[in-house]
């Protein structure tokens, strides 16, 4: 009976086998990065993909170390268990990051899925050695425990830095090559090995071979796999980058504000847009929150905290939806502005979009078409169609509480004699003084609106006839001075009626036409 002499091995088959376990550890974890980027049936085939190279490389490792060692050439190797230590190599790599970038990472997950995926590299190692025919073999128990314990630690530390700091999958994978070769050799002096005085004369494929060519011959397939996935890594990675630029392009192209913030609130990307809209430039932006830009004042947090709720469950009132709001720039300004936030998973975080568009225009121009609309270009008076809307308001206020609303309706006397001797301008100059004239005895609650022409209606709440009197001959009194017009003194004046509510009528259409019959028959005394 001899032992083989596990402190003896070919050192060349040693360094080839710690290439292999490096390469097919910077390997893995360069496929395994993309698992954060990826959803779906996408991650699922990166799981997959990375859990072959490294099962495959560091069963490679495993098979070309046991090569180096000087077993004599008629130890042959039970297939069967060959190809189970390779499922179990695959196998403990899939779960472990099928745990890891499936769901968030937490530390019971890490515990587990480093532990399972530790123990099936350690099985995959001592099954491996099960393997060899011919031979007794026991183990010593202190370096057996440490070689599984290194494995685990191994993998807790390269599925930890490959999910957390995906950049440094560099270090992950040197770490787990290191930590695999570590694991291999200290199993290896764990092991006494018996094997008899004469074996059989070797039949199998090592025998024909020899230990060296084999180990070369499993080298080359492993480095061509490890090749073939490692330049499909680095293509993949291209294309991302290549549509990362592309979707940089767009943002930074957009004429829309964009914004894009964390979970926490955090800016994270800030568009040339929205650096002009706000006044901060995006490195000013990125150590903000969007509430800054959104509740700068908002000393309670009732406002950030009702939008973080809204986000959390995508409530439909604010999620995805164009709501207006207004937002602050940076000198703290406000603007009208229409927000659209959308979100979206990102390395199993929620990562939000805010769209951004500055209303202050469009408000501008809303209240300049209502300004046309409602209000009278010459003597900016509220118009034909707004006084209406107000004289309804005026006899539904009076109905209900029981009180009185009192018409004056104007007219200028030969006002067309005015604009046909002097010029329109001259006339639409007196028009502008006869309604600030008229602006001169309003009271709070009044409504002078100019319906046509040269025709002006005052609407008094709670007036009477006498009160209503008085301010029709005070306008009277004041049009016995001349207005000076462009060098020009002009004696005006203008027929006056006026209707009550509810005397004259209980509608609007009634009092006016009764106010309207009250001033024509003013002025047939005029020119009677």
């Amino acid at each position: 009976m001899h032992h083989a002499l596990t402190s003896h091995y070919n050192m060349y088959l040693v360094l080839l086998s710690f290439t292999i376990a490096l390469l097919a550890s910077y390997t893995s974890l360069n496929l395994a990065k993309k698992m954060s980027t990826s959803q779906g049936w996408h991650q699922k085939l990166w799981i997959l993909y990375s859990s072959i190279a490294m099962g495959v490389g560091l069963w490679a490792m495993h098979f070309i170390s046991l090569l180096s060692y000087p077993f004599p050439s008629g130890i042959t190797y039970h297939i069967q268990t060959v190809m189970i230590s390779l499922l179990l190599a695959i196998i403990g790599p899939i779960i472990g990051f099928f745990v890891t970038f499936r769901s968030k990472l937490m530390p019971a997950k890490l515990i587990i899925s480093g532990t399972f995926m530790g123990f099936a590299i350690s099985a995959m190692h001592y099954i491996g050695m099960a393997s060899l025919r011919e031979v007794t073999i026991s183990y010593l128990p202190v370096p057996f425990t440490l070689s599984i314990f290194i494995s685990i630690l191994a993998s807790m530390s390269a599925l930890y830095i490959t999910s957390i700091q995906n950049l440094r999958f560099k270090i992950g994978g040197i770490l787990m090559g290191v930590a695999v070769t570590a694991m291999h050799y200290i199993g290896m002096s764990a092991a006494v090995i018996s094997y008899p005085t004469a074996l059989p004369e070797g039949n199998i494929f090592a025998s024909r071979l020899g230990h060296f060519e084999m180990a070369m011959f499993i080298a080359f397939g492993t480095i061509l796999l490890l090749a073939v996935s490692l330049t499909s890594s680095q293509k993949s990675d291209q294309r991302f980058v290549d549509h990362t630029l592309l979707k940089a392009s767009i943002l930074d192209s957009s004429l829309d504000s964009i914004m894009m913030f964390n979970h926490r609130g955090w800016i994270i990307e800030f568009n040339p847009a929205a650096e002009a809209t706000f006044g901060c430039s995006r490195k000013d932006a990125l150590g903000r929150t969007l509430l800054d830009f959104l509740f700068p004042f908002d000393q309670d947090g009732r406002g950030a905290a009702t939008l973080y709720r809204l986000l959390t469950r995508k409530d439909d009132s604010i999620y995805g939806k164009r709501v207006e709001m207004t937002a602050y720039r940076s000198d703290r300004t406000e603007f009208p502005a229409e927000i659209t936030i959308t979100g979206t998973q990102f390395a199993g975080k929620s990562i939000y979009t805010a769209n951004v568009r500055d209303l202050t225009e469009i408000k501008q121009s809303e209240t300049q078409i209502k300004q046309l609309a409602n209000y009278d270009l010459l003597t900016n008076l509220p118009n034909r169609s707004l006084f209406g809307q107000l004289f309804l308001e005026a006899i539904a206020n009076a109905k209900s509480s029981k009180t009185t609303l009192a018409l004056l309706s104007f007219n200028l006397d030969n006002f067309k004699l005015i604009n046909d001797t002097y010029g329109h301008s001259i006339g639409d100059q007196v028009l502008q003084k006869f309604s600030a004239l008229l602006s001169t005895d309003l009271k709070p609650g009044y409504t002078l609106a100019r319906l046509n022409g040269d025709e002006f209606v005052i609407l008094m709440p709670q007036e009477n006839w006498e009160s209503t009197s008085k301010i029709a001959e005070n306008v009277i009194e004041q049009l016995t001075v001349p207005l000076l017009v462009e060098g020009h003194q002009l004696c005006i004046s203008t027929s006056i009626g006026i209707a009550l509510y509810p005397i004259d009528g209980q509608c609007s259409e009634s009092l006016l036409k009764k106010a309207d019959s009250a001033m024509h028959a003013d002025k047939l005394t005029v020119y009677a």
